[in-house]
């Protein structure tokens, strides 16, 4: 703002130095009078201009625009022509761009600013021209007039965008939402997890505790205002469906609120499955444009964060483009697993490249580059054309990253929005929290996040709450205060239907209906739904997948070799354990404790009851202790 009051401040103190010795309070009575009336007849006839508009409706009256805007303008006018010195003009007008003073009072939309301010202009010289003003006094002021009201309606313009525009962007905003379709897209495979998605998409995997994947990009939609959503689905969808049915199913379609399922139907002539996303974009045309769409909302159902859209749309309007990407910084070294983007200084994206080997840093940074997350904001009528073209394209593979938006770059207006900007931080850390979990590695570790004092993503935000299906369990349980078989669970969360019965869960992550049993150990571990951890089994930086039973005295985490020979373990040491892998264990792989395993399976352990047995000492590990009933 300070360029733009050095800049009035200069051009009142040149015009006020021509007519400082020239003015009188009768002359400025005189000016002012008609002003004002040349105000009011001009606020009539602008409102009449913007009656049929209807955002101009939604807040404005005759009297608004009359009393406010016009007059207002003259008051401003007349209240400048009293004043005594450069120093008290400019104190003025420093004041009223602080308060908005006359555009508070104001109302009326910026695209009938210029008009309003020109016809004013032509309306006051002619009636100096034709009023009883002398000679020598009609040229000062006449050109005094025109000066102040040139200089007048560019302050005008400016502070309109702080003030009034606020409201009608937020109008506009509000309705761009209404008529914004966001389309997730859930139908990936997830190879990267291993057997984590052997048995189900990618966005149906569980995570932090009560929730799945693609709960962090519905809820974002849902807290963003974003209430038209399509969920394309392929890959193993039915557990998918099922608990996007049961936790998403609350939207009024009375309102034009929906969250509906579009599985992969084979909408092309080949009969093909999905080739991409956008091959999956483009075989639901058809319904895309039945909802008829002004903007397309394009999200991955698979990556954790929490971002306001309606931040990111609203820069879309503003800077009127075709594609907006969505974009964070990444290092440089991560940088060959994401699309990079290139941008000039106004953020109009230069260059796309999806993996590169050699990837283009920012500016000024050569140890970061900017990554495309993704998320893509289409103008629909653009897209839908895009979409068909690429159809048509034999040497595309249909996918939005690796060609769309590659092919798109010179040929349409696109801009990159960072992340930053629309990003929902927990402001203890102050982090843009963004993961694609698309390793047993990243899976791991973005859990293990959320154990932390001050988690990078804040789940506990009531402000932006994180929805789900909400399953009817009851609350956790901690039995047992003895020693060497006491429950209890410290820098960890644990979720509904657990029971800590006598073991130990240390920076670890127990998913609903767990049961961790005496002298068992879970340590830097993220334990999914409805699985039984044995009697004296330890756990270290392992993922156990959902319905596993693992036999007693099982321990993870501790040999390598071991570990690697009887389950998955990634590069960075985390061991995944799955029911498939604990079914090939042999009996001297399963335990000491192997002999529990048929009345653990059986429910005994299911009722939060530890099945008796005659004490028996544990093998490998601190040494043997002996273990009584339970």
């Amino acid at each position: 703002m300070t360029p733009r009051i050095d800049e009035i401040r200069e051009a009142y103190s040149e015009q006020l130095r021509t007519f400082q010795n020239r003015r009188s309070p009768d002359l400025f009575e005189s000016v002012c009078g008609i002003v004002r009336a040349a105000a009011e007849d001009v606020a009539e006839r602008l409102f009449d201009e913007m009656l049929p508009d209807p955002a101009v409706r939604r807040y404005l009256t005759p009297d608004r625009v009359e009393n406010g805007l016009l007059e207002s303008l003259a008051d401003w006018i007349r209240d400048l022509f009293r004043r005594r010195s450069d120093s008290e003009i400019v104190a003025f007008i420093e004041r009223q761009l602080r308060v908005g003073h006359v555009h508070a009072e104001a109302n009326v939309p910026i695209r009938f600013m210029d008009r309003g301010i020109r016809i004013l202009k032509r309306e006051i010289h002619q009636r100096l021209t034709s009023s009883s003003l002398s000679r020598r006094d009609l040229g000062p002021a006449v050109a005094s007039v025109g000066e102040i009201l040139d200089i007048g309606s560019s302050l005008i313009r400016e502070s309109f965008y702080s003030d009034i525009l606020v409201r009608e962007g937020e109008y506009r905003l509000q309705q761009a939402l209404k008529r914004t379709l966001a389309l997730v897209l859930a139908g990936g495979r997830g190879s990267r997890l291993g057997l984590l998605t052997a048995a189900q998409a990618k966005p149906a995997v569980p995570f932090g505790g009560k929730f799945r994947l693609i709960d962090f990009p519905l809820s974002s939609c849902l807290n963003s205002g974003i209430r038209r959503v399509g969920v394309l689905t392929q890959y193993r969808s039915h557990d998918l469906i099922q608990h996007v049915q049961r936790g998403w199913g609350f939207f009024r379609r009375e309102l034009s609120e929906f969250i509906e399922i579009w599985p992969a139907h084979q909408q092309t002539p080949s009969g093909s499955w999905y080739r991409g996303t956008a091959d999956a974009t483009f075989q639901n045309l058809g319904t895309i444009t039945a909802h008829d769409p002004d903007h397309v909302l394009v999200l991955a159902g698979d990556h954790v964060y929490k971002q306001d859209y309606s931040r990111m749309l609203a820069q879309h309007l503003e800077r009127g483009t075709q594609v907006t990407v969505c974009c964070t910084e990444v290092s440089r070294e991560m940088a060959s697993s994401f699309g990079i983007v290139t941008v000039d200084a106004n953020d109009n994206i230069t260059g796309f490249v999806e993996k590169p080997t050699d990837p283009a840093t920012i500016p000024g940074r050569p140890d970061r580059c900017l990554a495309s997350m993704g998320i893509y904001i289409f103008e629909a009528g653009f897209l839908i054309r895009e979409l068909r073209r690429d159809a048509g394209d034999p040497d595309s593979s249909h996918d939005f990253g690796k060609d769309l938006i590659p092919y798109l770059v010179g040929k349409s207006r696109m801009t990159a929005h960072r992340f930053e900007k629309s990003c929902i931080r927990n402001q203890g850390t102050g982090e843009s929290y963004w993961r694609d979990v698309g390793t047993v590695d990243a899976y791991w570790a973005a859990n293990m996040d959320l154990v932390t004092v001050t988690p990078p993503l804040d789940l506990y935000d009531p402000g932006w709450p994180i929805w789900t299906c909400q399953e009817q369990s009851p609350p956790a349980k901690f039995v047992f205060d003895e020693d060497g078989r006491r429950g209890h669970a410290v820098d960890s969360m644990v979720s509904s239907g657990c029971i800590v019965s006598g073991g130990i869960a240390r920076r670890s992550l127990l998913f609903n209906d767990v049961r961790l049993h005496s002298q068992s150990l879970a340590e830097d571990s993220v334990i999914l739904p409805r699985v039984d951890v044995g009697n004296g089994c330890r756990l270290r930086k392992a993922v156990v997948d959902r319905d596993c039973v693992l036999p007693a005295g099982l321990i993870v985490g501790e040999d390598p070799e071991e570990d690697a020979r009887r389950f998955h373990r990634t590069r960075a040491g985390v061991t995944l354990i799955t029911a498939s892998a604990l079914q090939r264990l042999s009996p001297g792989d399963r335990g000491p404790f192997s002999d529990l395993l048929r009345s653990v399976s059986s429910g005994g352990a299911r009722s939060g009851r530890e099945t008796p047995v005659a004490s028996t000492p544990v093998g490998r590990g601190d040494g043997a202790y002996s273990r009584s009933a339970g």
